[in-house]
């Protein structure tokens, strides 16, 4: 076997590696003493970069729907299609944590293996672990019921203009890897206790993931000896081990309240041990570390040493998550950090047994260019927020890379519409939320706003916080579905579409009643909106608003419940302080022009008055 030549990150010397199994692990370079986690060096690949042009921005948007589309929700990042039900056993954990250690069998799923599967269907929507609790998934002899007809996706606006990227809700210190080893590959950041709060939009939020929720409450006591509103973080982080062997895991827990010290351990239990300074307490291969009464963690026993050191300083992780994790904000509800690379090599362990197909088209989702991902969630009150950050590999640049990932989001729900033609709910009830999951889809990719930097591309998404519930049982149900659907089947045309019925007036289509829940939307994205919700085509005169001093960019920000398109387009001159703003009202052509009033006089167009 050949060796490996890895340059020290800090002089540049090469370092010799004869034995492959040691990536991953810690080395120390041969001239300069740097210790450094050892990792195999990519291969870089010159190349002509291709002359892009400048993305269109166009001085007016248009909207043109053809047909309904369904309430806003939020996306799966992909759409599982397996043969049979997935089935989770019982993790190979004690069924108390009290005084007992973690037990880890070899080629069979690791504790966080089952927790990152779980963390990734919650954060895409909830959707894997309902088929094996959910009592009804055998399929029976019944008459086949009428497919699922997916409800129509809605237009995307011609050519819109550049909006800047929606700032977070949260304002956090980034996530750090302190009492962590060396070597991290994947790591797992969540905020149980806000999550397991039973009021409000944390109730609504958790109840929609039905019993994923309950599995990953299971799971949480079991590793860590508390239940979940008991935890205000908790860290997971994978390490990989020697080939055709599960990754180590390692654990840092902080509570929300303190515990005394003789209570950790009792709970640990196993000989105290003080090689390294600070006592540390082994039971069989594991080793526990209290740092305070609030924060303790554990890690393999091989590694204690590594775990003490890092208290008070981090250590090394893989190259992409070390530039990433700055990044982050540890006051998301969830965060998922991970190398692509070793989560494929790892993926049977991740996510065994039937789950793995999720995982892996979860993995190809990101294909070949991304190196490293950093996936967070947040659902607050009023908003449901998701942040992508991929970094890209040295062989493509992350423009190219911004156009690959924007154009795998536009496509998934073309993609979903295919497969959901093909599924046949039984219940009229969740045909009708199946059918909605490609709009819900194609929602977020015309919201999703994407940027780069040196390294990396970031997609975000800031929705209405009724899509994180929406999203959750949207895809839940499609998943449930999907495992009894044949695929394989023919497919008939699909039925024609039944338009809902409208008043023939624009005029009287303006005076609808409907909701309203902007939260700094761009003014063109708020039309489009109304657009979509009225089935008229509007168009913003991009010419007159410049000369007015407006912009299609100027936000708007509110809440109107039972509110007419009138009011809210009143609303939002009023908070943008554009009382020059009016509209006209084709009826001939079913077409509003959003102008202002000089341009409206100047053309001869009649205003149509807009009342509140």
């Amino acid at each position: 076997m050949s060796s490996l030549q890895i340059p020290c990150p800090q002089c540049g010397s090469e370092l010799k590696l004869r034995d492959r199994s040691l990536l991953g692990r810690k080395g120390k370079c041969p001239k300069c003493g740097h210790a450094f986690v050892l990792e195999e060096p990519e291969e870089v690949e010159l190349e002509l970069a291709p002359v892009e042009s400048a993305p269109a921005v166009g001085t007016a948007a248009q909207w043109v729907p053809d047909q309904p589309t369904a309430s806003i929700s939020s996306p799966a990042p992909a759409f599982p299609t397996l043969d049979q039900p997935p089935l989770i056993p019982a993790l190979a954990i004690p069924a108390s944590a009290a005084g007992s250690s973690l037990v880890r069998k070899k080629k069979h799923g690791s504790p966080a293996g089952w927790i990152l599967t779980a963390v990734v269907l919650l954060a895409a929507g909830g959707a894997g672990a309902y088929v094996y609790l959910n009592p009804k998934a055998a399929v029976t002899n019944a008459p086949a019921p009428p497919p699922a007809e997916p409800a129509a996706l809605p237009a995307a606006p011609a050519a819109p203009a550049a909006v800047a990227v929606t700032a977070s809700p949260t304002q956090g210190e980034p996530i750090d890897l302190k009492l962590i080893p060396f070597g991290a590959r994947v790591v797992i950041h969540l905020r149980p206790a806000e999550l397991w709060v039973d009021k409000g939009w944390q109730q609504e939020f958790r109840l929609s993931l039905g019993p994923l929720a309950d599995y990953l409450q299971q799971q949480l006591k079991a590793l860590t000896g508390r239940d979940p509103e008991l935890i205000e973080e908790v860290l997971f982080c994978l390490i990989p081990n020697e080939r055709e062997t599960p990754p180590d895991f390692c654990m840092v827990v902080h509570l929300k309240e303190p515990a005394r010290r003789s209570d950790l351990i009792e709970q640990f239990g196993g000989e105290r041990v003080e090689d390294f300074g600070p006592p540390v307490y082994v039971t069989g291969d594991r080793a526990w570390f209290i740092q305070d009464e609030k924060t303790f963690a554990m890690c393999p026993a091989k590694v204690a040493g590594e775990m003490v050191d890092a208290a008070g300083r981090m250590h090394p992780a893989a190259a992409g998550i070390d530039e990433l994790l700055p990044m982050t904000d540890h006051t998301r509800l969830i965060t998922v950090v991970g190398d692509v690379m070793q989560a494929r090599l790892d993926s049977r362990f991740l996510a065994p047994g039937n789950l793995n197909p999720l995982f892996e088209r979860v993995l190809d989702w990101f294909g070949d260019d991304v190196e490293t991902v950093a996936w967070s969630v947040h659902q607050a009150e009023n908003v449901f927020y998701s942040q992508l950050l991929a970094r890209n590999r040295t062989v493509i640049q992350p423009r190219k890379l911004e156009t690959i990932l924007k154009g795998r989001l536009d496509e998934l729900p073309h993609e979903l519409v295919t497969l959901i033609r093909y599924m046949q709910p039984r219940e009229a009830g969740p045909r009708t939320v199946i059918g909605r999951v490609p709009a819900m889809t194609k929602v977020v990719a015309l919201a999703t706003q994407t940027d780069i930097g040196p390294r990396h591309v970031e997609l975000i998404t800031s929705l209405p916080a009724k899509a994180g519930p929406n999203l959750a049982l949207g895809t839940l149900l499609a998943w449930d579905e999907s495992t009894r659907t044949d695929f394989s089947r023919t497919m008939s045309a699909p039925p024609a579409f039944v338009e809902k019925k409208l008043p023939d007036k624009v005029a009287d289509r303006l005076k609808l009643k409907m909701d309203f829940d902007y939260r700094r939307s761009p003014l063109q994205d708020a039309i489009a909106f109304i657009a979509d919700e009225i089935k008229v085509e509007f168009r913003i005169d991009g010419d007159a608003l410049k000369a007015a001093g407006y912009t299609q960019n100027m936000p708007a920000t509110f809440k109107m419940d039972q509110a007419t398109p009138m009011a809210a387009i009143l609303e939002i001159a009023k908070q943008n302080d554009a009382p020059l703003i009016c509209i006209v009202v084709d009826e001939e052509q079913k077409q509003v022009t959003l102008t202002t009033r000089t341009f409206a006089a100047d053309k001869g167009l009649k205003e149509f008055p807009l009342e509140p």
